[in-house]
């Protein structure tokens, strides 16, 4: 298509092909000194016209160089907390109850069982394990029997007088880590927060779940 205008537009003489069009428009930057570049101009000039742009000019010459802390601005709201003052949560209530003093459950998810703990101001009041609930050898290690821990861990635990709301941590990564959550839920317990305080090892490969058993 392009050969085609081109060919229309031209006119042959001798062994010299002389455009009818004088220049070529080409659509250009804004701010640009020269409004359309011409044919006729070489990649050099080309080149200049395009380092005369104002836009480029102001890309080049702005500061890459890292904000001062005291000119910084400072943050607000959430995200003006530390670490550690997100993890009181002040001024969060549940139930009547701060979220500081919440009953917190550890969930122990390990290869072949799972163990829920419940702590009450640093007090156990709650100890379930999946040979305690009825399961033994290896159906210790089923997402049944890490439901089913949860499960009889939260009924207890109220039955006892413990307060619904609770704080959830899950260490390790055995099948029984999301069973066992689920079960606090079925039991009555309302969950307000779930950490994984799975320790991380260094010494040789991390850790990862077994491979799939095949029969």
């Amino acid at each position: 298509m392009l050969s085609r205008l081109l060919a229309a537009n031209c006119i042959n003489v001798g062994r010299r092909v002389i455009p009818l069009v004088e220049s070529l428009v080409v659509p250009a930057t804004r701010n640009c000194r020269s409004k359309h570049y011409d044919a006729t101009q070489s990649f050099e000039e080309r080149y200049i016209n395009l380092n005369t742009d104002i836009r480029y000019e102001q890309v080049r010459n702005q500061a890459f160089d890292p904000i001062p802390l005291v000119q910084s601005t400072p943050k607000e709201g959430e995200f003006a907390r530390s670490s550690a003052e997100f993890e009181t949560r002040p001024n969060q209530v549940f139930g009547g109850v701060a979220y500081s003093r919440l009953p917190v459950v550890v969930i122990l998810a390990r290869w072949n069982n799972t163990i829920v703990t419940t702590y009450v101001d640093n007090k156990t009041i709650c100890y379930m394990s999946c040979r305690k609930v009825g399961f033994k050898n290896a159906k210790k290690k089923t997402e049944l029997a890490g439901e089913t821990v949860g499960l009889e861990a939260a009924e207890l635990c109220i039955n006892k007088g413990c307060h619904k709301y609770v704080r959830v941590v899950v260490r390790g990564i055995g099948i029984g880590r999301k069973p066992a959550i689920r079960g606090l839920a079925r039991g009555g317990m309302e969950i307000v927060s779930i950490t994984d305080k799975t320790p991380i090892t260094n010494e040789s490969l991390p850790q990862r779940p077994r491979k799939i058993r095949r029969i």
